[in-house]
């Protein structure tokens, strides 16, 4: 089965969305300025 740019596209978004809503579960670093859902927050937006 071949899939086109539609459905990788569609794939690519519930991947990131999936990956934004994980981060946000995580716990932010004490004296720190930012989380540890800083970066996997980065990637889920690009």
């Amino acid at each position: 089965m071949k899939l086109n740019d539609l459905s990788l596209g569609i794939l690519a978004l519930l991947c990131g969305g999936g990956i934004y809503l994980s981060a946000l579960q995580f716990s932010p670093i004490p004296g720190q300025a930012y989380g540890a859902e800083t970066m996997p927050t980065t990637i889920a937006l690009v």
